[in-house]
Order: C-alpha cells, then structure tokens, then sequence
C-alpha cells in the first residue's frame, strides 16, 4: 500500500489535506471525510479494514478539527 499526501490551497484562502490510501489501483475508491473533533489519524483501522476491497481518500480541513 502506497499514501499519498497532498495539500490544496483553494482560492478563498482556505486548505484541504487529502491523502490517498493506494491498494490496488484496479479497485473503487470511497472518500472519508472526518467530523468536527476528528483528524484523518482516527480513520486507522477503517482504513485497514475497507483497504480489503477499496481505495480510500481521507479528506481533513486543517485546524477544523
């Protein structure tokens, strides 16, 4: 499994963190997008567990959370 970690800066001067959680490049991926209290660190073991058939995408603000 590869991560790939990228940081956007979108034109309203707002930031979007995204990592990419490559298995298989065959497979479907599904995006996890974490709550107000979360970071893309508490995905752990949803991550493991859907990396079995799926791709994942984190999505996290930074200092949203």
């Amino acid at each position: 499994m590869s991560v790939e970690k990228e940081l956007f800066k979108l034109h309203n001067s707002l930031k979007v963190q995204v990592e990419r959680h490559v298995f298989d490049p065959a497979r479907e991926s599904v995006i996890l997008v974490n709550g107000a209290l979360a970071t893309t660190a508490s995905f752990g073991q949803t991550i493991k567990y859907l990396g079995e058939r799926y791709n994942v995408i984190c999505f996290d603000l930074p200092y949203a959370g």
